[in-house]
């Protein structure tokens, strides 16, 4: 029992016992015994109101303490949600990063490949040109020994010969005997395989 209860108890088993023997005892007792009893009734009814008055105030406080953790629950909520945002922000970004790291490294490679495939393109062009100027250097080279050959194979051919004469009406279709003969001797390698 709190200590207002138990005062409550008090002052009713007084006023009772007031009531009952308020017969037997003088009416100057009775009376200082209800001014006191009245003092009792007005100092409980002093404790009601401040405990009246402590109550709403506690549940003023304890509203006030829920209000003020709901408020502080939002603001943990916002709080962790941009956080949560600003790590989605972060993780694209990384993302973004991330591909154009890549997309760079593989432009990096195709153009290092594409440089590859121009090099091994121009060495290529370069090795096809070289092979065609040997080519076109041993046919200039050959064409020089053939007429070389020839101009020795006139220094040598007897004109009054059998050989000789049948050259004569042979170049006639040529416009010089250098190039009849030539083309003699490029007809003779052919027969003999030498081409």
């Amino acid at each position: 029992m709190d200590p207002l209860e138990k005062m409550l108890a008090e002052i009713r088993a007084e006023v009772e016992a007031t009531k009952t023997t308020s017969k037997e005892i003088p009416k100057e007792i009775v009376v200082k015994n209800q001014a006191q009893l009245a003092k009792k009734i007005d100092s409980s009814d002093a404790l009601l109101e401040e405990l009246r008055l402590e109550t709403l105030k506690e549940e003023e406080t304890q509203k006030a303490r829920q209000h003020f953790e709901a408020q502080q629950r939002i603001l943990l909520e916002q709080q962790r949600l941009e956080l949560a945002k600003k790590e989605e922000q972060q993780r694209q970004e990384e993302t973004l990063r991330e591909n154009k790291r890549r997309e760079l490294e593989a432009q990096k490679e195709r153009e290092k490949q594409a440089a590859e495939v121009l090099a091994k393109q121009k060495a290529l062009e370069a090795e096809m040109l070289r092979q065609k100027q040997q080519i076109e250097a041993a046919r200039l080279a050959d064409q020089a020994n053939l007429l070389r050959e020839a101009q020795e194979w006139l220094a040598q051919l007897k004109p009054k010969s059998e050989e000789g004469k049948w050259f004569e009406r042979f170049a006639s279709r040529f416009p010089s005997k250098l190039e009849a003969a030539v083309h003699y001797i490029e007809a003779k390698r052919e027969v003999d395989g030498i081409a």
